[in-house]
């Protein structure tokens, strides 16, 4: 019994003189525990619209990542950066000034730092435009008015741009003159071809670094004095046409008829 009581009291000194007496392994605080995760894994995405992105039009940018998001960083690809630290200024809204392929990325993080990255190319296109070509009219002295109309894709009358007149005939299109649009879009030259012809026009807008090229539909003008348009001389022409072949209808016919009475007479002879 004495060798017992001896044996317990000398484990219990031995415990008590051990260098770990008396404490405990804290997980958290052990400098070799694994790293804490902030919570779902971070996803990098995001949409933009309109899908056809136009030069010097708002564009929205939203975020659609998920995680426990702490930072939201831009590069909208034309050297424009911005951020956000809060859900509610994660959604942005950015005006292109410039036309090309422009990679935007989008970069999170959270309160651990660490970080996705989603990206797209986007194309950033020029204003389209459309012109169209009036009827001309004619003076005294057979000077001939061209007016061309500039307009863009959302209705608007464009001023100050300059636009082209082209004569085209047999050799090729030869330019006549330049005239720039006023307030309501419209430009205007006078061209004195010399003597009397039938001839066609169009106009051309080479664009801006904003607006896109266009060219007006072909019109067809007939000038000099005293012309009849020519959509009178091309009916006058139909009209003499049709009287043409209905008179042949009326000889042809009229022959098929007195085909058979000339026979008969060579019989009775």
């Amino acid at each position: 019994m004495k060798n017992r009581i001896f044996l317990m009291i000398f484990l219990t000194a031995l415990l008590l003189a051990s260098p770990s007496a008396g404490k405990t392994t804290n997980a958290l605080t052990s400098p070799n525990r694994p790293r804490l995760s902030s919570g779902d894994p971070l996803v990098a995405n995001f949409t933009y619209s309109p899908r056809d992105v136009v030069i010097n039009q708002p564009v929205n940018f939203s975020d659609h990542s998920t995680g426990a998001i702490v930072y939201w960083g831009w590069d909208f690809g034309d050297g424009t950066m911005t951020n956000a630290t809060t859900p509610q200024g994660a959604n942005k809204i950015h005006v292109y000034n410039i036309t090309g392929d422009k990679l935007v990325q989008l970069i999170i993080a959270d309160s651990l730092n660490d970080t996705k990255l989603a990206s797209a190319m986007i194309n950033v296109r020029k204003i389209n435009t459309s012109l169209s070509l009036s009827n001309s009219t004619t003076t005294q002295d057979s000077t001939l008015a061209l007016t061309a109309t500039l307009i863009d894709e959302y209705g608007n009358h464009l001023s100050a741009m300059e636009i082209g007149f082209y004569l085209i005939d047999n050799q090729g299109q030869h330019f006549i003159d330049s005239g720039i649009t006023d307030p309501i879009g419209r430009a205007i030259i006078y061209y004195q071809p010399s003597g009397t012809a039938i001839f066609q026009v169009n106009a051309i807008f080479n664009g801006t670094e904003v607006y896109a090229e266009s060219t007006s539909q072909t019109q067809t003008f007939a000038v000099g004095f005293n012309v009849l348009p020519y959509a009178v001389v091309a009916s006058i022409a139909v009209i003499a046409m049709s009287i043409a072949l209905a008179y042949l209808r009326w000889r042809s016919r009229k022959a098929i008829i007195e085909e058979p009475s000339t026979s008969e007479e060579q019989k009775e002879k």
